[in-house]
């Protein structure tokens, strides 16, 4: 759904004191539990027009909350509720935005910082070639697995089978635990109880939601499912389409552990050229 361009869409973000620009909030990393006085801190990625994260803010007080979206035509909507939230003293929790994207997660957040991340009804990527840029790519899980802390958990929502199918995989693929995952979910068996712009026109529309939460173990644990799940006979690999996404991934591991150690290497070459 493309959102329409607002003139004043750029000077609501930059007056507003509730949202951050990317490099405004990494000087925040590390710190967000003392900042928002909170001990868990929920992220919801894609935040769109503030629905779900201001709903969140309403009920849950004892939660730290942030929104973050790169879209800035969808997110000066969230400044606007978030701010008369705010005015009201509407909202029960703490909440700060964030104008950036998934990519910048861990310039943002410190290890295990936080608490939970919301997915809700993130652009699905149909074709094969842009599934790279899916937010449950094991790419941006491995990030996902960085900031959240042990027992944290990845609430999603989607309208789309494949996403919803691809995404359970992923997960698995990584290490991460399916609690829940439902197809065709009823407004009254959503988790989260909250609905989101996106969510109520598509049940207007007659669409079916689909929902899951994958939870982080113990690092013994994540090792052990990633073990099995990438093993070549992995039971995941049965899906060409799916496969040949996780061969991507493993291909593009390799370049990247490559990288980093001939960059090791170089560095630990020009200090002995030093001495």
């Amino acid at each position: 759904m493309r959102v329409r361009k607002k003139k004043w869409a750029e000077t609501a973000i930059q007056e507003s004191n509730i949202c951050l620009t990317t490099a405004e909030a990494a000087k925040n990393r590390g710190k967000w539990r003392e900042i928002l006085q909170r001990q868990k801190i929920y992220l919801e990625i894609g935040c769109g027009k503030g629905k779900f994260i201001t709903g969140l803010a309403r009920t849950q007080e004892n939660i730290g909350l942030i929104g973050m979206d790169s879209e800035i035509n969808a997110l000066c909507f969230a400044v606007k509720k978030s701010e008369e939230q705010r005015r009201t003293a509407e909202s029960a929790a703490p909440l700060t935005l964030i104008y950036g994207t998934a990519e910048h997660l861990e310039q943002i957040f410190a290890p295990d910082e936080v608490a939970r991340i919301y997915l809700n009804f993130s652009t699905p990527w149909p074709k094969r070639a842009h599934h790279k840029r899916r937010l449950t790519y094991p790419e941006f899980l491995a990030s996902y697995l960085r900031i959240l802390a042990v027992g944290g958990e990845i609430y999603l929502k989607t309208d789309n089978y494949d996403f919803f199918n691809a995404s359970k995989i992923y997960l698995q693929y990584m290490g991460f635990t399916l609690t829940f995952a439902k197809e065709n979910i009823s407004k009254e068996e959503d988790v989260t109880g909250i609905s989101t712009e996106y969510e109520e026109k598509f049940r207007q529309d007659g669409l079916a939601i689909y929902q899951l939460i994958a939870r982080k173990g113990e690092e013994a644990e994540i090792r052990r499912l990633q073990a099995y799940y990438q093993a070549p006979d992995s039971p995941l690999r049965q899906e060409e389409e799916i496969n040949r996404d996780l061969q991507n991934c493993e291909i593009f591991r390799s370049r990247a552990s490559a990288y980093h150690q001939n960059k090791k290497d170089e560095e630990e070459k020009g200090r002995l050229q030093e001495n």
